[in-house]
């Protein structure tokens, strides 16, 4: 079981259509849980969790989540669902989303690794619960030719009720004591639908299927990766580094 609060504010930018003029608009809420997550089997984890939140321009929110994880083929495969439901302080609203990750190892020291996944949120959910793609700073989500804030706002073009996204990456390992190092490549896709504001005049159109090829180098500690990444967006190179998760 995990108790928690967790406060947050963004600032999103929405274009509109065809005008040069952007939307701007801040979000904030204040949030307390309570989340349980148990191993039912091995390779079968269930989640759900309860939440009491503030947000100034919706008042008090009740929220509730559950949540599947699936390990398959020694932990090379995971498949993982999750749905929110917000209640309270105006029209409701829910988010959706499935991921994929297969991890396989390849000829000696190189492995592949592939993961893929999509979001959705209702109609009248706020922007800060939509879901995106950048360079791992706002969304989880990568696509690291398109960084996703800009400015101090949000304002990347994989931002939008529906988004769906993918990783391919090829590794090249060599282990030192307990860590695992080495370089990659890879391309991160993504395509967002749904990105104008609600009652918007004008409408934002889907975005192209977004294709960032990169290299990078990483450093693996077990519970933590470093990564400095160097990926290719549409007219430039973006240098990102950061610490996630390892996949």
């Amino acid at each position: 079981m995990s108790v928690g609060m967790e406060w947050r504010r963004e600032r999103v930018r929405l274009g509109t259509g065809t005008s040069p003029v952007s939307l701007a608009a801040e979000e904030e809420r204040l949030r307390g849980f309570v989340e349980l997550a148990e191993w039912v089997t091995p390779a079968l984890s269930l989640r759900g969790g309860v939440g009491l939140e503030r947000w100034p321009a919706r008042g008090r929110v009740g929220s509730v989540s559950v949540g599947m994880t699936w390990l398959g083929m020694e932990d090379d495969v995971r498949l993982s669902t999750s749905a929110d439901h917000w209640r309270g302080g105006g029209e409701p609203f829910t988010r959706g989303s499935v991921a994929l990750r297969l991890r396989r190892s390849l000829v000696g020291p190189v492995d592949g690794r592939i993961s893929a996944g999509a979001t959705a949120v209702s109609a009248s959910a706020p922007a800060m619960v939509w879901p995106g793609a950048g360079t791992g700073r706002v969304r989880d989500p990568l696509l690291r030719g398109h960084p996703l804030e800009e400015d101090g706002a949000i304002a990347g073009p994989a931002f939008g009720r529906r988004l769906a996204y993918a990783t391919g990456e090829l590794r090249l390992s060599r282990r030192l004591g307990p860590l695992r190092y080495g370089g990659a490549v890879f391309v991160d896709l993504a395509k967002a639908w749904e990105r104008s504001a609600q009652g918007a005049v004008e409408q934002v159109p889907e975005s192209p299927l977004l294709v960032d090829p990169g290299i990078g180098l990483f450093l693996d500690t077990g519970d933590r990766e470093l990564r400095l990444d160097l990926a290719r967006g549409e007219s430039r190179w973006v240098l990102t580094a950061g610490v996630r998760a390892p996949s």
